[in-house]
């Protein structure tokens, strides 16, 4: 069930919903107006309770979005498994090196050389990925990480 929350220090509405037994809080992008409601009262002026309806408005849609996005992976789970006999499997970020080399190719031999390369790039990405999300983010890799922008170090600029 989604719920609508205020915050004392912030001007933001936030939702807060379940999605997959994780609870999920996100800012709806709608700044609180008006007076807010004394504790004890449920109700602020009119202008808060405006504000109140249009938060209530985008919780609604993303818990809606987020109901159809599981649908739609059934879905694609379901699709993969008619057309291959099993499931679409997850990785833990410290097995990716071991379910790489198992990955069927052409080449059967690869140098000893290019294998360790190979290592050394998936040693620093998990790595660089605990270090940004923490140690717990090494079991796999969860939607927030995966599509947060990228940190521009100073100075970056996307013109040449």
């Amino acid at each position: 069930m989604a719920t609508l929350e205020l915050r004392k220090s912030s001007k933001w509405w936030y939702g807060r919903w379940t999605e997959n037994g994780k609870i999920i809080v996100r800012n709806l992008d709608v700044e609180v107006r008006g007076t807010r409601p004394r504790k004890g009262q449920e109700t602020g002026d009119r202008l808060f309770e405006q504000t109140r309806s249009v938060a209530d408005g985008k919780l609604k849609e993303f818990a809606r979005d987020a109901v159809t996005r599981r649908h739609v992976e059934g879905i694609a789970q379901a699709v993969h498994v008619a057309r291959t006999g099993h499931r679409v499997g997850a990785i833990p970020l410290d097995g990716i090196f071991p379910a790489w080399q198992g990955i069927p190719r052409k080449q059967v031999e690869l140098s000893d050389i290019y294998l360790k390369w190979v290592q050394g790039v998936f040693r620093r990405f998990v790595e660089f990925f605990a270090a940004r999300y923490g140690a717990s983010a090494r079991n796999s890799i969860s939607e927030q990480p995966a599509r947060s922008p990228r940190p521009r170090p100073a100075g970056w600029s996307a013109r040449w």
